[in-house]
C-alpha cells in the first residue's frame, strides 16, 4: 500500500519513538548505554543511575559467541552513547562497525571494554598451545573498583553535564566495595591456600579469597584438590564427575549479580558467593 507524505511522516515519527523505547530506563534519561551482559548493565546502573537509559540484548557470557543479531540490537547500537562490555566478541565488533555510530567505534571514548582496563590472568589450559586470558573480571571486587573508576572518567568525558552525579555514584560504589572487601577478607581466612577446581567464570573471585585455583580438569587430575566450585554458566558435568570421583565437596556459586535473581547487586553477589564457600569448604 502506498503512503502519502503525511502518512510517511507519521510512520517515521512512530518508528523513532519505538527505537527510543528499546532503551529501558527513565523517559528523560540522557546517556544511552548498551551493556552486553547483565553484570555490566548493573555496573552502568550503579555509576550512572537515572542519568542514563540502559539496553541489554539478553545475552549471557555463555552464549555471547553464538548470538544472532537482531533489529533491536542494531537500533540500540545506532543511537548508543556508550557500549560497556567485557570483550570484543565477534558479533559485537561486527554490529558496532555496521551501526556506523561514531560514538562507539574502536578508539572512541564510548567503547568501554572492561577487560582492557585491568591486568588479566592467564588461563591454565590443558588442551591448547595458545595463551588465553580470563576476561570474566567482574568476579574480582578489586579489579571492579578500578574498572568503575575508569568507566566513570569516560562517562564524565562523554556527558560532562552529569559529572557530579557520576562522581558521587562512583564514590559510593567504590566505597561500598572497599568495605565489602575488608569485611569478607576477615571472614575467609580459613580458606587461604586451599586448592580447588573451578570453571573460569569464578576463578577471579576464588583467587581474591586466597584459594589456589585450577580451571582445567585435565591439569587438575594430577593435583591435590580440596573442593570443586562452579557457577551456573556452562556445562558442570565434568566438574561434578571430578568431585564424585574424588569424593570432594562441590559448591555452586552465582556467576554474578542478576537483577532477576537473589543477588541483585554486586555487594549481594560477593557476599553470597563468599558465604557459600565458607559454609562448604
Amino acid at each position: 500500500m502506498l503512503m502519502n507524505n503525511e502518512n510517511k511522516d507519521r510512520f517515521v515519527c512512530w518508528f523513532g519513538v519505538l527505537a527510543a523505547l528499546l532503551f529501558a530506563g527513565p523517559a528523560c534519561a540522557g546517556l544511552k548505554v548498551f551493556a552486553c551482559h547483565e553484570e555490566w548493565a548493573i555496573l552502568a546502573e550503579e555509576l550512572a543511575g537515572e542519568s542514563a537509559s540502559i539496553f541489554t540484548p539478553g545475552t549471557t557470557a555463555e552464549n555471547s559467541r553464538k548470538i544472532q543479531l537482531s533489529g533491536s540490537i542494531d537500533s540500540a547500537l545506532r543511537s548508543a552513547d556508550v557500549v560497556l562490555c567485557s570483550s570484543k566478541f565477534k558479533w559485537l565488533s561486527q554490529a558496532i562497525e555496521k551501526s556506523g555510530n561514531p560514538n562507539i567505534q574502536v578508539g572512541a571514548s564510548g567503547l568501554i571494554l572492561a577487560d582492557e582496563l585491568v591486568k588479566l590472568n592467564v588461563i591454565e589450559d590443558g588442551h591448547s598451545s595458545h595463551t588465553h586470558y580470563n576476561r570474566y573480571v567482574h568476579a574480582d571486587p578489586k579489579r571492579l573498583r578500578a574498572i568503575a573508576g575508569q568507566t566513570t572518567a569516560r562517562l564524565i568525558q562523554i556527558d560532562a553535564a552529569s559529572a557530579d552525579v557520576y562522581r558521587a555514584n562512583a564514590k559510593r560504589f567504590i566505597g561500598d566495595l572497599g568495605a565489602l572487601i575488608a569485611e569478607v577478607e576477615k571472614d575467609v581466612t580459613g580458606l587461604e591456600g586451599k586448592s580447588v577446581v573451578s570453571d573460569v567464570y569464578s576463578a577471579y573471585l576464588l583467587d581474591w579469597l586466597g584459594l589456589q585455583v585450577t580451571t582445567s580438569i585435565e591439569i587438575a587430575a594430577g593435583r591435590e584438590a580440596f573442593g570443586v566450585v562452579h557457577t551456573s554458566m556452562g556445562d558442570p558435568s565434568a566438574h561434578v564427575a571430578f568431585a564424585s570421583q574424588r569424593d570432594l565437596p562441590i559448591v555452586v556459586i552465582p556467576f554474578g549479580p542478576d537483577r532477576s535473581g537473589p543477588a541483585k547487586s554486586y555487594i549481594d553477589y560477593f557476599r553470597a558467593a563468599a558465604s557459600s564457600l565458607i559454609g562448604a569448604l
